[in-house]
């Protein structure tokens, strides 16, 4: 069967007629929408600023003034006390010695399995690693 096109009428509109004004703008109804989102995303990054403003200032500036004045100096005094007094160097390099081999042996593991299973696909028999193949079709053959 042929499906034919046939011509709009004379004087009928091809084209899109512009929006109405019966309401608001597609971007002016969204407004309300965007601001409710960024004040959202305001009230979740202001704990995780004031941490890092908190780990900047001096133990000594924040004791003397408290925490809500504004710092006499920012420092990363901090970060280097923590990292030496608490022997993180030893956890870090126990974290890489575990870490890094488990990452390029799931690695080395996952491409031998790929490269077996692309190469010898026929060593299946038949059976599908996808649902939505029939069960016996093999590379596109019907079953």
């Amino acid at each position: 069967m042929t499906a034919t096109a046939t011509p709009p009428a004379a004087g009928s509109r091809t084209r899109r007629t512009p929006p109405s004004d019966d309401g608001p703008s597609r971007p002016k109804r969204q407004t309300g929408r965007h601001l409710l989102l960024g004040g959202i995303a305001l009230l979740w990054l202001v704990p995780l600023l004031w941490a890092v403003y908190t780990s900047l200032r001096p133990y000594e500036d924040t004791s003397r003034n408290g925490y809500l004045s504004w710092p006499r100096a920012l420092s990363f005094e901090n970060f280097s006390d923590a990292w030496n007094q608490s022997g993180m160097p030893h956890f870090f390099w126990n974290s890489v010695l575990i870490t890094v081999p488990a990452v390029l042996g799931t690695l080395l593991f996952s491409a031998a399995v790929a490269f077996f299973v692309t190469r010898y696909a026929d060593f299946t028999d038949g059976a599908s690693f996808s649902h939505s193949e029939p069960r016996g079709a093999v590379r596109g053959r019907p079953a």
